[in-house]
């Protein structure tokens, strides 16, 4: 009896040892180190959620009244739930036979229309929120694997270069030409997959912004695609870990998965929301493996402002964000949740400097 309790307790002793060295793996590669957060922990007030019913769901653009999603799987359909949370507006665009649109089409919004953009025909098309027609229609003469729309009514959509093999940033105009305007993105290994990012379009400062995945870099241009600055966020991973190997001279592939650095973001007002996944030196491991961190930064002149963290819901991470004054729509596979922040609260960190 003594050597069985003996053995049991050694067994939990060891399985105890093993699930902290897991545990201390498992946090210790978040951080890349040599940072520090400052983080607003005031600032959620309150939160309301409702389930969308299908996790297909993909967040677009926040309003006064409410939010818009578009649908991966039904890509004519645009969903608006009110700012409560409590009621839903489902509405189906018809495109018409010449409208060559595909299943890689993706909506964009603003306060009064949605914006169709498909890459693969390639295809771009603008209509009126409520409505359920196009009122403007057009085909680019490139194929485009991100886009976004401006408040003129112009695209300004990334391809890779056929010659070069790198990403570009280029303004489609709403004639069918290719407008010379063009930007480069910057690359260190190969131009494709260490470039990948996400591009964003700010209104309030009329610039975009490019936030890059693999590495602390974001880029501020304006309407013209001319750079006004680089910026950096916090953590120190100035070098993708990024390993391609080629199967032919015209595909090329990912060896690895590679190290996220900033996973989601978007814009509101002045400033620049980046959901990093890198822990700082001064958060704890425990907490940060329970949350999401969404750092801020101005976006005039690329300084970092604050930090704030973000509840997993059910053990789930989020799967994107948009903020809209006091209000931050937040998805979970199906569920969308609203958060309430502390807008003088928010103000007032603004005003300070880090």
């Amino acid at each position: 009896m003594k050597k069985f309790l003996i053995l049991i307790s050694s067994c939990l002793f060891a399985a105890v040892i093993l699930i902290s060295v897991l545990f201390w793996l498992s946090t210790s590669s978040l951080s890349s180190g040599g940072f520090n957060r400052v983080i607003a922990y005031r600032l959620m007030l309150g939160s309301a959620r409702i389930d969308l019913g299908v996790n297909s769901y993909y967040l677009g653009d926040a309003v006064t009244t409410g939010v818009y999603l578009g649908n991966y799987t039904v890509d004519n359909l645009v969903l608006f739930v009110d700012s409560a949370l409590r009621d839903t507006t489902r509405s189906y665009f018809n495109f018409s036979a010449t409208e060559g649109f595909s299943d890689a089409t993706l909506a964009m919004f603003d306060s009064a229309h949605v914006y169709f953009l498909d890459g693969l025909t390639p295809s771009v098309g603008r209509g009126v929120v409520g409505q359920h027609r196009l009122t403007e229609y057009h085909r680019p003469v490139i194929h485009f694997n991100q886009g976004i729309a401006l408040s003129t009514g112009d695209y300004v959509v990334r391809f890779i270069d056929p010659i070069d093999h790198h990403q570009v940033l280029t303004k489609l105009p709403r004639a069918r030409e290719l407008n010379c305007q063009r930007f480069d993105l910057p690359y260190q290994r190969e131009g494709i997959f260490d470039s990948d990012g996400m591009l964003l379009y700010s209104p309030a400062t009329e610039c975009l912004l490019y936030v890059y995945y693999y590495r602390n870099l974001f880029l501020c241009l304006d309407t013209t695609l001319a750079l006004r600055y680089s910026g950096h966020t916090l953590d120190t991973t100035s070098r993708s870990n990024l390993q391609v190997a080629s199967l032919d001279r015209a595909t090329q592939t990912l060896v690895h998965q590679p190290r996220v650095v900033n996973r989601h973001s978007c814009v509101d007002g002045g400033y620049l929301y980046v959901h990093s996944l890198l822990m700082a030196d001064n958060e704890d491991a425990r907490v940060f493996s329970q949350v999401s961190v969404i750092d801020v930064y101005a976006i005039a002149d690329g300084a970092y402002r604050y930090s704030f963290y973000v509840q997993d819901f059910q053990q789930q991470k989020i799967t994107g964000m948009v903020k809209h004054g006091g209000s931050l729509y937040v998805l979970y596979g199906q569920h969308l949740i609203r958060y309430t922040l502390d807008f003088a609260y928010e103000e007032q960190l603004r005003s300070q400097l880090f």
